[in-house]
């Protein structure tokens, strides 16, 4: 296939009338990571793991070379020089902050990148983490709020603090509690990963939508479980519904800013 065809030559010009690509969700740390990974799981094909046992191989990269500082600077430039040629201007990548030899590391080089690329590719970072929070292990989440001062977004894996795969862990619903709570204070935007298993039965982003409607109700219920939302019909009109509708009109309680939302699904 040739990219020389009036097709791509007109939408190439088109992309560039409307001030090029943006790219709105990323991991780019884990960018160029594929041969490690399947190095860890051997024969068995990345297509065919579960969600649980691809969470298990973060900690087993993170502890691999290729969170080397000197590593991923140069993985992750690699990628960003190919976006650049492609057309892309704007980038939005998560970044692992997390409680192990990581920690600050990755997000402190991408903050590097973000700065030498400023006067002609806008990269904006999240803080990120893979790996859950525990009330036993409080610097998990002290290392990941300190990140999230240091980033322009914050991002959620709320499914890794579910109880029902990850007793220990804080939760599902206290996850997305602490993040929502943590974005209004920062004032930054959130992307929140839910219904990742392709599950007609999955109602994540249902809750999500509640949470985030109790908070901007004035937050009197958010520290409870939310009710499960109803089968059928009305379901699926949640399923459609704009999530960003209920948000823009409100402003934060005491607060001049708007709520920055953003549901991320199959992410």
């Amino acid at each position: 296939m040739t990219h020389g065809t009036p097709f791509f030559i007109q939408l190439r010009r088109e992309i560039a009338q409307r001030g090029g690509i943006f790219n709105a969700h990323l991991h780019l740390d884990r960018s160029g990571t594929l041969e490690e990974t399947q190095a860890l799981i051997g024969d068995e094909g990345m297509s065919h793991l579960s969600l649980t046992k691809k969470h298990g191989l973060i900690p087993l990269i993170h502890a691999s070379d290729v969170y080397d500082v000197s590593s991923l600077g140069r993985r992750v430039g690699y990628f960003l020089d190919l976006m650049e040629q492609a057309g892309t201007t704007r980038a939005d990548t998560l970044v692992d902050v997390t409680a192990d030899r990581v920690g600050l590391t990755a997000l402190q080089k991408f903050l590097e990148l973000k700065h030498e690329r400023r006067d002609r590719f806008d990269l904006r970072l999240g803080a990120y983490t893979p790996m859950g929070f525990m009330d036993a292990e409080p610097e998990r989440w002290e290392v990941f709020a300190e990140g999230a001062r240091l980033g322009d977004f914050i991002a959620s894996l709320p499914e890794r603090d579910d109880q029902a795969l990850y007793p220990d862990c804080i939760g599902f619903a206290e996850n997305c509690r602490r993040m929502l709570r943590l974005s209004h204070e920062l004032g930054k935007p959130a992307h929140i990963h839910v219904d990742q298993k392709n599950d007609p039965a999955e109602d994540h982003t249902e809750i999500v939508i509640g949470l985030i409607d109790e908070l901007g109700r004035g937050g009197s219920r958010l520290d409870q479980d939310p009710p499960r939302p109803r089968r059928g019909r009305g379901r699926q009109r949640a399923r459609t519904a704009r999530l960003s509708e209920p948000i823009r009109s409100g402003k934060a309680p005491g607060s001049d800013q708007s709520y920055p939302y953003r549901s991320k699904s199959r992410a």
